[in-house]
């Protein structure tokens, strides 16, 4: 059956056939997951005690980050960015939800609406329990963060371990920025010693004209005195 839905890259509104698992933006080209779609893969089959066959999901390869945004500005639209992996990018508009599959491990998501930006970190764990994230606009944003609890352990280390590599990051930052501002400051230095001296060469240079003007003209007048002796 064929539901409008719209691209989340370009906004253009699409006919999307629901029972296809992608299709492609015909303006932009952008591939568009049917994340509506409930399917079941690596289904195992468990008998309980009962003598009930019991099916069994294998959430391996599901989507394992989850964002939804709402909006109060049905105008203002939401771009993310998933860092550290492949730069995964998705634009939102009011009520949309994106879902992506990520290797388990620490990931910066980039928020942004116009004039604005914001970051958040999260983990993926191993088990591939979903991260869901909830951006709401009601006149400022607002960012909820769903962190399963399996690897919270290994999530807080690695944020730990990041925080130290940002501040030393932040140190050697500081290093380069007083090393760059004392050159300029040493090439400012020698730049005014350097002008001082073509200034004091300028007037020197001046000085030997006029006096060499006031001997010609003394040599002048001697000239003509003897003339008329």
């Amino acid at each position: 059956m064929l539901v409008k839905m719209q691209c989340p890259q370009c906004g253009a509104t699409l006919d999307f056939d629901d029972s296809r698992a992608f299709m492609f933006c015909s303006f932009c080209g952008t591939k568009i997951a049917n994340i509506s779609e409930e399917k079941t893969v690596n289904i195992n089959q468990n008998i309980n005690v009962s003598g009930t066959v019991v099916h069994k999901r294998d959430i391996s390869n599901e989507p394992n980050l989850e964002i939804s945004y709402s909006s109060t500005d049905l105008g203002l639209r939401l771009v993310t960015v998933v860092k550290d992996s492949v730069d995964l990018k998705w634009g939102y508009t009011h009520g949309q939800k994106m879902a992506y599959k990520l290797l388990p491990g620490m990931y910066t998501v980039i928020f942004a609406v116009p004039k604005h930006k914001w970051s958040r970190i999260i983990y993926i764990p191993n088990d591939n329990t979903p991260v869901r994230i909830d951006v709401v606009f009601s006149g400022r944003v607002s960012i909820y963060i769903d962190q399963p609890p399996q690897g919270l352990e290994d999530y807080e280390r690695m944020l730990e371990y990041k925080k130290r590599q940002e501040e030393k990051q932040k140190a050697e930052d500081q290093r380069i920025a007083m090393e760059k501002k004392a050159e300029a400051e040493r090439l400012a230095a020698e730049k005014r010693a350097e002008n001082a001296r073509r200034k004091v060469e300028k007037e020197r240079v001046k000085a030997e004209k006029k006096l060499m003007k006031a001997k010609q003209k003394v040599e002048q007048l001697e000239s003509r005195i003897q003339k008329k002796n």
